[in-house]
């Protein structure tokens, strides 16, 4: 599978979603298929996680077919 075909089959997954559970923020979407990673704790400077601020791992650089992998449960 290509990018862009990686890509499509992520768009329509995500179309599927907002049509099944109009009721859901986009972002609740993103993670409930597995497009986004769960939020992990910040770390504070002593390294210690606070759990009162959370961030999203960022995957600006990650291809597409690894996305649509995570989404299927294969890998992430």
């Amino acid at each position: 599978m290509n990018r862009q075909e990686a890509n499509r089959e992520i768009v329509n997954r995500i179309s599927e979603m907002v049509e099944s559970q109009p009721d859901l923020r986009f972002n609740q979407i993103l993670f409930s298929l597995g497009v986004s990673k769960n939020a992990y704790p910040f770390k504070l400077p002593d390294g210690k996680p606070d759990f009162g601020q959370q961030y999203c791992e960022d995957l600006f650089g990650e291809e597409s077919v690894e996305t649509l992998k995570r989404m299927n449960g294969n890998g992430g």
